[in-house]
């Protein structure tokens, strides 16, 4: 995105400001095809079809079955069409990204814009925008093998957030608004919906685009593909709700820890106790040791007083004292996994599971990080790690004090079904603490040799300058073929957000730590964001080279952090990176001091710091930066606790912490929740008993409301239980919203 909307100063000019669009021929083309076909070799007689994608979509195990020269991935963007030679140096580095296209053309009596017109046989797996209020009504048209008619028709937001037959959250948002441009609406928009497409795919709007990305597989020549069908809502209905179901899962509270005790789990020659904590002294390491051929499906870490305690015994998780505490503590963890003799993982603990130097809770379908009402820090990861011989998980503490970990495995016996050569799980760090601000440069994420698959990527920056959050292109090329070059239009848009990042974002594919400020405007400090590849991995069978365009909008003095995290698959001794890890285990969290804390009603506890610990099947929910998209409010902090129930009956369960009261203790609860037009009516409960009556949040406009008593109730394990029930979920758009702001837990008189 253009860098002269990124300052406050410029912001409200930036709006104004409109690329003057230009056309470029097709980008690929048969030839192309015919080209693709001999890179990849053998053609392939498995047939792909929307029903196999979806279920590709949501399988862990699809990247360890894949195959070398099975698809070849491409992208095509709004990027300025000059920015393709890296010799010219002014043009490399452009950055007007906005409103280009393919072609403008004449169809059936009306102008289209064709954004790509790609051959088959193919997959479109990936569709972003940044979703601006020109684009409200802006029709998208998807024409299929030649027909002169769309095989989809549908108004391009309603179509990208899930409203219409894209099902949410396979199609969501993916950031709040921005008071500037889209006041309480979106920000960006993602669809993960498979197109396949047997001969050709052509996508068109019917105005300037604006920024946009649409992501694609290449299969080689004479793959059996079956084009996505005109009724494709209704023939592939279910298997469309099973992705949806599958995808919407890891928004829910990661499951409890196994019950499997990580036998042989080994500290040096000392072995603590199974299922126990071990304390780690600096500069030493826990192991744990597998035996294959097995299947690692769920790593879990569990991290014990994760803080500082205050003098009554209570947890200090808020003061930027304690924030800095943790930082250190979770830095000095260093992940550490071989698998039959390759060291595959060296990664610190947070960047691992997708926190960097931020805090939780954060999540997306493969990783989750939650802080439980004792104090433990709950990280787990859903990659599939298989191994046929031996497998060893390790935390190194390289940090100056000790902490206390426990590690747990969930695994299984690979089975004849699986390949008898699987892919490993790889993830390679690469940190600069000093990345000058001084000049643009191409930044080097990572560099693999050999063959495999790039599955993700967690990109944490340290940044010194408010009005700027590290903006830049991916650049990415793939076994140095220029029809396999990826290059993108922002760094937040690589991730799947829009206009910077939200305060916080958790979903299946885009993950948002906790940022420092939830202002939008404003980026100094910490943030932490990751974007899973799914069906949009990269496969590369020589090479790959990620780099991460930097551009400053003026020289600063001031240095800023950035560190990157790439998740990657290939066969045992097939692939290797080649860019090793410059990094510090400490001091990271010294470059660029943290502003001073938000400003939170005193007394209360914010419900987005409470721990979520049930819901219904199906039930998404998000912390929103309310505060920032109505700031004339008085929120807590500024953000809330956002609830998408989609059904009457559905429900989400909170642990409020207590501190400083006694269990046994009589406290009066009270909750203080958002109103708005598309809230419903809910029901609360706290421990286990109806409270409150029906309470409708449903409002003219978007508001704070008065605090709800929901009586006097005794405080047991240090915390009181809230749950919600939706009692009225019918609405124009099929479900009803709540928001939630504080609870006050004050002693009973």
């Amino acid at each position: 995105m253009p860098r002269h909307v990124r300052g406050v100063a410029c912001a409200l000019l930036g709006v104004l400001l409109l690329a003057t669009a230009a056309s470029t021929p097709a980008v690929t083309t048969a030839a192309a095809a015919v080209r693709a076909a001999e890179v990849l070799g053998a053609e392939s007689d498995a047939k792909v079809t929307l029903g196999s994608l979806l279920a590709d979509l949501v399988d862990p195990m699809r990247p360890v079955r894949g195959r070398d020269g099975e698809f070849t991935a491409w992208l095509e963007t709004s990027r300025n069409p000059a920015a393709s030679d890296p010799a010219n140096r002014a043009a490399w580095f452009a950055n007007d990204d906005r409103d280009h296209f393919a072609r403008l053309e004449e169809r059936n009596g009306r102008r289209e814009w064709v954004l790509c017109d790609v051959e088959g046989p193919g997959a479109v797996v990936r569709i972003w925008t940044a979703m601006e209020e020109a684009h409200a009504a802006t029709k998208l048209r998807i024409y299929l093998d030649g027909e002169t008619e769309p095989r989809i028709e549908a108004n391009f937001h309603d179509l990208l957030v899930g409203r219409s037959n894209f099902a949410f959250p396979i199609a969501m948002a993916t950031a709040p608004g921005d008071p500037l441009r889209m006041p309480g609406r979106a920000a960006g928009a993602l669809s993960l919906m498979p197109i396949p497409f047997a001969k050709r795919f052509i996508a068109t709007l019917d105005r300037a685009p604006g920024y946009w990305q649409i992501t694609g597989r290449r299969y080689p020549a004479g793959t059996n593909v079956e084009s996505m069908p005109r009724d494709f809502a209704v023939r592939d209905r279910a298997a469309i709700e099973r992705a949806a179901a599958a995808m919407l899962a890891p928004t829910a509270a990661p499951p409890a820890i196994s019950s499997q005790p990580a036998s042989g789990a080994r500290i040096g020659d000392t072995a603590p106790p199974d299922g126990s904590f071990a304390s780690l002294s600096p500069a030493t390491v826990l192991s744990l040791e597998r035996l294959g051929p097995e299947l690692i499906e769920q790593l879990t870490i569990v991290v014990e007083d994760f803080g500082p305690a205050r003098d009554d015994g209570s947890r200090d998780q808020t003061s930027e004292d304690a924030i800095e505490a943790r930082v250190r503590l979770l830095r000095g963890l260093w992940l550490e996994c071989a698998f039959d003799g390759e060291q595959c993982v060296r990664v610190p603990v947070g960047h691992f599971f997708g926190l960097g130097d931020c805090m939780p809770p954060v999540a997306d379908r493969m990783r989750s990080a939650r802080v439980l009402s004792d104090g433990s820090l709950v990280l787990v990861s859903r990659f599939a790690m298989p191994c046929l011989e031996r497998a060893s998980i390790a935390i190194r503490n390289t940090g100056p004090s000790a902490a206390k970990v426990r590690i747990e495995c969930v695994s299984r016996a690979l089975v004849p079904s699986d390949p008898s050569e699987p892919r490993i799980f790889h993830a390679t760090f690469r940190e600069d603490l000093a990345v000058p601000c001084q000049e643009t440069i191409d930044w080097p994420v990572v560099r693999l040799e050999g063959s495999g698959e790039v599955v993700g990527t967690t990109l944490a920056i340290t940044n010194p300058h408010a009005f700027w959050h590290g903006e830049g292109d991916e650049k990415i090329q793939v076994d140095s073929d220029p029809l396999q070059r990826q290059l993108g239009t922002g760094t937040e848009d690589l991730i799947g957000c829009a206009w910077g990042y939200p305060r916080a974002l958790s979903s299946d594919a885009v993950s948002v730590a906790p940022r420092t400020s939830d202002d939008r405007k404003t980026f100094e400090g910490r943030t932490t964001a990751s974007r899973l590849r799914y069906l949009d991995g990269i496969p590369f069978t020589r090479s790959l080279a990620f780099d991460l365009e930097w551009v400053p909008p003026a020289r600063f003095d001031r240095p800023a952090g950035l560190a990157a995290t790439t998740f990657w698959y290939a066969r045992a001794g097939k692939a290797k990176a080649i860019v090793e890890t410059v990094a510090s285990a400490t001091g990271a969290t010294d470059a660029n001091p943290l502003p001073g804390s938000l400003r939170r009603r005193e007394g209360w506890v914010e419900a987005e710091d409470a721990a979520v610990v049930g819901l219904a099947e199906g039930l998404a929910f998000e912390v929103q930066a309310i505060g920032l998209i109505f700031p004339d409010e008085d929120w807590s902090g500024g953000r809330s606790l956002f609830v998408l129930f989609r059904r009457p009956g559905d429900w989400i369960r909170l642990e409020v912490p207590c501190p400083g009261i006694a269990d046994g203790s009589e406290v009066r609860v009270l909750a203080r929740c958002a109103g708005a037009p598309d809230y419903g009516s809910v029901r609360f409960s706290v421990q286990g008993r109806a409270a409150g009556g029906v309470v409708s949040l449903r409002r003219d406009r978007v508001m704070a409301l008065e605090p709800i008593d929901l009586g006097v109730h005794r405080v047991s394990s240090g915390k009181i239980v809230v749950e919600i029930t939706a009692e009225d979920a019918a609405g124009i758009t099929g479900r009803r919203l709540a928001g939630v702001d504080c609870f006050k837990i004050e002693r009973a008189r």
